[in-house]
């Protein structure tokens, strides 16, 4: 089912790049926080899902990338979900990644990620690719 097209609200640059800090990776489970200057402070994340959801729901909010097709679900909406404290984006960095999505088409995302510690960019055309960029990253010998 096609989504609405609504008409595009100027979403400033600094908005259209959000940078994950991980501080955990053990067991590829991953942990966190972002930041985005759409936030008043860092948003915490305890495992893939949440930062999945927490992304999607920023670029909700900004309408940018506009979302080209509505998502599919097996009845009411999802419940919102919190995190306790900030125990999940506590702690040193293992690894900075600067995120910029410039699609959300095909029911996925694509764009670009800078690895900071490396100075690397390379593009993704989904977010499972993302995913795997970012795993690549996390599960390099130190």
């Amino acid at each position: 089912m096609e989504k609405k097209m609504t008409t595009p609200q100027f979403v400033p640059y600094e908005m259209k790049t959000t940078k994950i800090v991980v501080t955990s990776y053990q067991n590829r489970q991953i942990r966190g926080r972002l930041s985005n200057p759409y936030w008043k402070e860092d948003v915490p994340f305890e495992n893939l899902m949440q930062l999945l959801l927490q992304l999607e729901s920023l670029y909700d909010a900004l309408n940018f990338p506009q979302q080209a097709m509505e998502q599919r679900s097996f009845g009411a909406e999802a419940a919102k979900f919190e995190t306790a404290g900030a125990p999940a984006g506590a702690g040193k960095p293992l690894a900075t990644f600067l995120v910029s999505v410039m699609f959300r088409q095909h029911a996925s995302w694509q764009g670009r990620m800078v690895w900071k510690e490396r100075e690397v960019e390379a593009q993704f055309r989904s977010a499972l690719e993302l995913m795997f960029l970012m795993d690549s990253a996390l599960s390099r010998p130190v």
